[in-house]
Parts: C-alpha cells; sequence; structure tokens
C-alpha cells in the first residue's frame, strides 16, 4: 500500500454551502486528518481555514489511513467513503474562583442563571460567566453533595416571569427545592436570580445523600445516598403552588406525600450574598413517593434519560437501569470496583457511560440483552478514579430546550451543534479533566488546572454576547469543574 493512492470520497450532513462534490480523489496512504482538512478548505476555498474531523466506519480518524486500513483490515482499492464534520476545539483555563472548602457539585446547564456550585463548607453560589459571584446561600448544615436546577417553568405567581428551580442534597440527609426567584428569560443573564427561598424538603434517607437527577419533565426527582437508597419525589409547579402559610393551592394539591409542616424555611440569611436575599415561610417536609430497592451499598450518581428509564451508579460495583413506572430494576452491569460516576446520552438515551475506582470510561449499550450479552466496551483511562461524567446537553441537569424558528435552540440552554451528540467530559482524582468524543478512544483534550483531585465537572451555557457567531463550523465546548483544592475552574 506503501505506493498507492487511495481513492476516498468525501461526504457530510452539513448544509450545502459546506459540501463538497462526491467524486473519487486519490490521497496519499499515510495522510493524516491535518491533510485530509486542508483538501476540505481547498475545495471549499474557505477563509479563514476551519478546522475538519473525520469519520471512517463510525470511528473518529486518529492514525494515517494506512494505518486505519491496516488495523480494521480494510481494502484500499476500493473507495472509501469518508465523512467530515467541524471539529471540536479543546477549552482552555479562562477563569477560576476560591472557595472556602472543596467544591463538590456544578451546573453550568442554563446561561440566564450562570453558573452554581456546591461546596462541603454547606453553601450555594451562583456565578456569572466571568466567576464573579452573584449570590450565596447556606443550603445544608453539613457540606453540598449535589445540584442540579430543574427546567424554568412560568411562575405561577406573575404573567411574564418564569421561575428557577434547584434541587440541593446534602451530608445532613436532606434533599432541598430553592427557588432562585423569578427572572426574564432573557438569555444574556442580566435579569438573573433576584430572591432565594426553600420550597421543599424532602427526607427518607438516612445518610448522606449523594446524588440527584431530574425528569426531563420537571415533574419529578430522584435522589439517592450512602443508605443505598434511591428514592422518587414529585417536583416541578407543585412546589410553587404553597401559599405563604405552608398550604397548597386547592386546585394544584401536590403530589407528594405531606409529612409534616415546619415552622420556617431553613435559611441562614447571614450567608446570603449580593442579590441572594432568603425569605423565610412555612412549607411541607415532604415524603418519597417511591424507592427503588436493589443496590447493597451506597449509590454514588443517577441519571434520567428519558420518561420511562434512569440509571444509578454504586459502590457495590453495579450500574443499574430502572423502569420508572414499574420500580423494578430491568438490567444491571456487574463490574469489578466501586463505581462512582453514570451519564447517559441525551441523543441516544441507551448509551451509558460510567467510571469509577479502576480508572476506566466504558459505555454500556443498555439495549444489549442481559448477564453474558450485555455490550459495554472500553473508552479511555485516567491515572485515578473517576469522579464525574457528564454528556454535552445532559437534560438530567433540567437544561431548558426550546425550539425557535428553524429547529435550532435558544441559547439559554446547551444548543447542540454538529457531532456535539458524542461529546463527554471527565473528571478523575488525577487532577485532571478529560473531553472525549465517544467515536475515539484518544481523548480530544486533557486539562490539569487542579491541584489536588477533580470532584465534579459540567459543559457550561455561556449567554448569547459570549457566544461567538459565524459560519457555525467550529464547535464550542465550554466546561467548568471543581476540585478539593477549593477551586471552581472555567474553560472557554
Amino acid at each position: 500500500m506503501a505506493d498507492t493512492q487511495v481513492l476516498v470520497k468525501f461526504v457530510t450532513k452539513l448544509p450545502q454551502a459546506f459540501k463538497v462534490p462526491e467524486t473519487g480523489i486519490a490521497v496519499p496512504p499515510d495522510i493524516k486528518r491535518y491533510g485530509l482538512s486542508q483538501i476540505i478548505n481547498h475545495l471549499l476555498e474557505l477563509d479563514p481555514h476551519r478546522p475538519f474531523d473525520f469519520i471512517i466506519s463510525g470511528e473518529l480518524l486518529r492514525a494515517t489511513l494506512k494505518e486505519f486500513l491496516t488495523e480494521k483490515n480494510l481494502s484500499a482499492e476500493t473507495t472509501l467513503e469518508i465523512e467530515y464534520v467541524p471539529a471540536v476545539i479543546p477549552p482552555k483555563q479562562k477563569e477560576s474562583s476560591p472557595h472556602d472548602d472543596w467544591v463538590s457539585c456544578v451546573d453550568g446547564s442554563r446561561a440566564n442563571i450562570g453558573i452554581i456550585s456546591g461546596s462541603y463548607d454547606g453553601l450555594i453560589r451562583i456565578f456569572d460567566h466571568s466567576l464573579s459571584i452573584k449570590s450565596s446561600f447556606r443550603a445544608h448544615s453539613a457540606g453540598v453533595s449535589a445540584a442540579r436546577l430543574l427546567p424554568s417553568l412560568r411562575d405561577p405567581n406573575s404573567t411574564t416571569a418564569s421561575a428557577n428551580l434547584l434541587a440541593t442534597a446534602g451530608k445532613d440527609h436532606l434533599v432541598k427545592v430553592w427557588s432562585l426567584g423569578s427572572a426574564t428569560d432573557a438569555p444574556d443573564g442580566k435579569n438573573g436570580p433576584q430572591t432565594t427561598r426553600c420550597v421543599a424538603i424532602f427526607e427518607g434517607h438516612t445518610d448522606a445523600v449523594e446524588a440527584l437527577a431530574v425528569s426531563p419533565s420537571g415533574d419529578h426527582l430522584l435522589s439517592a445516598g450512602v443508605d443505598g437508597r434511591v428514592l422518587l419525589w414529585s417536583a416541578g409547579a407543585d412546589l410553587l403552588t404553597q401559599r405563604p402559610d405552608g398550604s397548597s393551592s386547592a386546585a394544584n394539591p401536590p403530589s407528594a406525600k405531606k409529612k409534616r409542616k415546619t415552622e420556617t424555611a431553613p435559611a441562614a440569611s447571614a450567608d446570603a450574598g449580593a442579590g441572594g436575599a432568603l425569605n423565610s415561610a412555612p412549607l411541607e417536609v415532604l415524603e418519597p413517593l417511591r424507592p427503588f430497592e436493589g443496590h447493597s451499598h451506597a449509590v454514588s450518581s443517577l441519571a434520567w434519560p428519558n420518561a420511562l428509564t434512569f440509571y444509578s451508579a454504586g459502590w457495590d460495583h453495579s450500574i443499574r437501569q430502572w423502569d420508572v413506572e414499574m420500580g423494578a430494576n430491568v438490567a444491571t452491569y456487574n463490574g469489578s470496583k466501586a463505581l462512582y460516576a453514570v451519564a447517559a446520552s441525551p441523543s441516544q438515551p441507551s448509551t451509558v457511560a460510567f467510571g469509577g475506582a479502576d480508572k476506566a470510561l466504558r459505555l454500556w449499550d443498555s439495549r444489549s440483552g442481559r448477564g453474558e450479552s450485555i455490550n459495554v466496551r472500553g473508552v479511555g483511562l485516567h491515572d485515578s478514579w473517576i469522579s464525574s461524567i457528564r454528556f454535552y446537553g445532559d437534560n438530567s441537569s433540567g437544561a431548558t430546550h426550546k425550539k425557535n424558528g428553524e429547529g435550532a435552540l435558544n441559547v439559554g440552554s446547551l444548543a447542540p451543534q454538529s457531532g456535539t451528540e458524542y461529546l463527554l467530559v471527565t473528571a478523575s482524582y488525577d487532577c485532571t479533566v478529560k473531553l472525549w468524543d465517544i467515536r475515539s478512544n484518544v481523548p480530544l483534550a486533557t486539562e490539569k488546572r487542579h491541584r489536588e483531585k477533580v470532584l465534579c465537572v459540567d459543559f457550561c451555557t455561556l449567554p448569547e454576547d459570549a457566544v461567538t457567531t459565524g459560519d457555525g463550523l467550529v464547535s464550542q465546548v465550554p466546561m467548568v469543574s471543581g476540585g478539593a483544592d477549593c477551586k471552581l475552574v472555567l474553560y472557554a
């Protein structure tokens, strides 16, 4: 093959303006993706040049054509079809913000809110996209383990404003839902949260709560913890119908079980920052709708990609698939070591990524049967435990996905760009954050911006005025991470 040219045909799903003629082109066998990208730029007469990636038989090209063909046992004598897509530009550190304790969780899914962090000091902090703090409040009497935004919904007390709800979980065994105040839907973040109040307290765990997941509709919430329990709760608009005296509107009674009425919503106003004043009012302490039994040890992570199915990862070495309506564990993958992170693809909910103490990032196709027929493959490795995984556009964080004119999403949430449905990000105790395309076993980027173990990571939605417009060929994937070095890092 050394002296033989390879005949290739370029194809793409990009708009017509970025399509080249689908005729055969002879290229040298030792060409790599940079050389192929130059060919595409020349054929399209792009100025300035844009980087492209190339997919052959469903895999990203990360070697020479000759090496790829040899590895896959493909013939060089037939025309090779190569799909080209915009290359993802790996982000670099943009800003960082110190905290008083470990940063345990982050949510960057909504541009009009900003970036939310939870810390072992019990505080929730809300930042703008330069990591200047907008507000903070004490959410739990012990450390915050998880924080997830619920989908934006209309405030029943306003005809124009939207209500922004945040679920938090703590080492104090509690799950809480907070109203971050009413705000307009402007994606620039200038009309952010005004006041903060606790609208619900959920009791049911007997030990630290470690994970949360939000249903795609936002009507329900899952929690899991060290007690090995996974609990289902009612959430969403029902929580906003409680009157100031703690009672509920008769027209919209909450579907969760009511346990008892507290005197006031738990809040420590001394911890509230500017713009983060806390209101106190009586409210109900709610019990779970249903438990999901099966794990024999702590449950560390949850993913809820569609209404009928969710996944849980545990210290008992297992990833479990659950049927929400039946309350049944319908499939289980048993690994060799404790698992700390699970995420499901929003575009392909049966594609589940997980990792933990064995340092490996793996993918499970949950459509594949049970037992020995379970289809799990390795993607890549860290040098230490994997602590957090997120797919791009993960809807279990509660990001709002509203379509406008031609199907594009408003910039208020993570908007899909060509190829981003294959992206995920991992955090590890090896102090690194890695960006992956699941079509390749080589990370797109490895960032080591923390001095100690990284505990959490998320993709981040930037406000409209921070997004570079143009031809749309370069995919932007801003990220945010937090760690045991008490630092929040923004990559853009």
